[in-house]
Order: structure tokens, then sequence, then C-alpha cells
């Protein structure tokens, strides 16, 4: 397709407001033009309409995967799952709590670790020689559990819904290096009914 056109131009005149008509003429053509989308032309785009394409091929476009009808219905139902669950705690009037992404413990050993390091900077030493950058070893959260603990003093209710990381050695579709995972803590109840009268999501789902 040529850009070569004879463009014309229709509008209300300023002073008269009768309509008017501005035509170019000629027209000179600097280069063809070849339709694209985002750099990358039609023809070379990496999803056809009428094609299937698997969930493997799509990760390799993580700037157009957002497009297709598969990751973009899971990122809708993420988005009302999340609505959901945290209007259902608000509801029973627990309090959402951010726990921190970065801590010191594994949370009871409930799984394996990921550990921060920063990258060119200088580290301070901990007490055995090792050096870290808080002067004592960092990973990325396994659980939140223990800073609700904590809060659950201060609170009737608390959960939290945030990033969680997992660092098992396993590739498989099964498992998940990062996830987002709901935790909450009450204090003061006398019977596990009444636990789960106020934990019993199952009518959302």
């Amino acid at each position: 397709m040529l850009s070569a056109v004879r463009p014309s131009y229709h509008a209300l005149c300023s002073q008269t407001q009768l309509p008017c008509s501005l035509v170019s003429d000629p027209v000179t053509m600097l280069s063809a033009v070849r339709p694209s989308y985002h750099g990358l032309l039609f023809q070379d785009f990496p999803f056809k309409i009428k094609e299937k394409h698997g969930l493997e091929y799509i990760r390799q476009f993580p700037h157009l995967r957002c497009r297709t009808n598969a990751f973009s219905s899971l990122l809708r139902i993420r988005s009302e799952a999340t609505t959901t669950i945290q209007e259902y705690f608000k509801e029973k009037g627990i309090i959402q709590i951010h726990t921190p992404v970065l801590t010191s413990n594994d949370c009871e050993g409930a799984g394996e670790l990921f550990q921060v390091e920063p990258a060119g900077q200088e580290k301070n030493q901990d007490e055995e020689g090792h050096q870290h950058f808080f002067s004592v070893p960092v990973y990325l959260t396994v659980s939140g559990q223990l800073h609700l603990e904590v809060m659950a003093g201060a609170f009737p209710g608390v959960y939290t819904f945030g990033p969680t990381f997992r660092a098992e050695n396993s590739q498989s579709r099964r498992h998940l290096a990062e996830f987002y995972m709901v935790e909450a803590e009450i204090s003061f109840t006398q019977s596990l009914e009444d636990l789960m009268k106020v934990w019993d999501i199952s009518p959302l789902i």
C-alpha cells in the first residue's frame, strides 16, 4: 500500500460558517507505507486470528500475550477474585495488613527460600564473617503468618493478601515460584465453629 493519495478536508469556514473544502495538490510520496502494529509488520505478527496458540508459545511475547483470549480471561478472573476477597474481609471488619516482602525469617520452615543480595553494592558483615546488606540474611517471604500473629494482638482480626515466593527445585506446571496467598489471624475465639463462620468463603465461590 502506498501513501500517494489526494487528501481533501471538509469543514466549516471560520468566517462564513459555510461548508468548504481544503484540497492538497499535488501530493509527493515520501515512502511506501506497510501496515504494522508496535513495530511488527502484520504478516509477521505472532498471533493469527484463525490459529490456536499454545501457552508456551504465547509466553514468548510478554508484551502481547495479554491481548490473547486465554491471558486476558485469566487477568479478568484474577481481578474479580481479588476484589471479592477484599470486599469479603472488609464486610467482616477484618483489617488488611501489608506484611513485608523482604524478611529475615523463614516462617517455621514453610518452604525453600529465595535469598536476596544487592548487586554491585557494599554489604555489611555479620558475626560469622558473612556479608549481607542488612547485616543478616534476607529472603523473599514464604508467608506473612508471623507478622499477622503480632498484629492480631491489636485488632480483632487481620489478614494479608500478597505475593509469596517458594524456591522448591521444580519446573513442573504444578509448581509456582511466585503466587498470591491469603492468610488470616483472629483473636479470642471460643470454638472451631466460630472460626469457620468467619473464614468460610465457600458461598463466594
